[in-house]
């Protein structure tokens, strides 16, 4: 055998390993690159998985009870200390809202019986809240504090939120759910026993 043959065949063996040597480790990388991507589907199933768990937790906690408070019903007005009050600063207390004047003789008729009403239910569930209507500040003030009554007037100076309740006559009151719902209103002036059992 001559030289030449001999280095043809070492030149061919090289050759043979060398391709089968490529070859395992393409497989190899092509298993090990199978392994990554399915280990990453599955972390993304798991993950896919999880988050649907969550979504329907949180669905079954909103139908359980959980409802979005009614902003349409919301305001938010100044009281006779310039503080600034919100309707749904009192989510998940019931709410007895009276509109009034102080030049409305009904209102008048039927403010101290509210201040019973007030008196009595002020550590309850139920908050009350009395909205003049058009009136200057420094008039609402003197009216009440001539009058000592005890609950909380707030100021709807340009009668604005008279207007988002349809206001048409005073006084008028609404019985506010703790979702911010309105759950009944009427117009005119109530005895203590009406309020009671309208605020019911």
């Amino acid at each position: 055998m001559s030289k030449k043959t001999v280095v043809g065949l070492i030149s061919v063996t090289i050759i043979i390993v060398a391709f089968y040597g490529i070859k395992l480790y393409t497989n190899s990388y092509k298993n090990d690159l199978n392994k990554v991507i399915e280990d990453t589907e599955q972390n993304e199933k798991i993950k896919q998985e999880e988050n649907e768990k969550l979504d329907k937790e949180k669905e079954g906690e909103k139908e359980a009870g959980e409802i979005d408070y009614n902003k349409d019903n919301n305001f938010t007005l100044a009281d006779l200390d310039e503080n600034t009050i919100s309707l749904s600063d009192y989510k998940g207390k019931k709410v007895f809202l009276n509109f009034w004047a102080s030049w409305c003789s009904p209102c008048r008729s039927e403010m101290p019986d509210m201040d019973t009403l007030y008196e009595n239910i002020k550590d309850s569930d139920t908050v009350m809240l009395a909205v003049n209507i058009g009136e200057d500040k420094d008039d609402v003030k003197k009216f009440i504090d001539n009058n000592e009554f005890q609950f909380k007037v707030l100021l709807d100076t340009k009668t604005k939120v008279g207007e988002q309740y349809s206001v048409s006559g005073i006084p008028t009151s609404f019985l506010i759910d703790e979702n911010g719902n309105i759950v009944r209103s009427i117009t005119g002036a109530m005895s203590l026993k009406q309020m009671q059992e309208f605020i019911r």
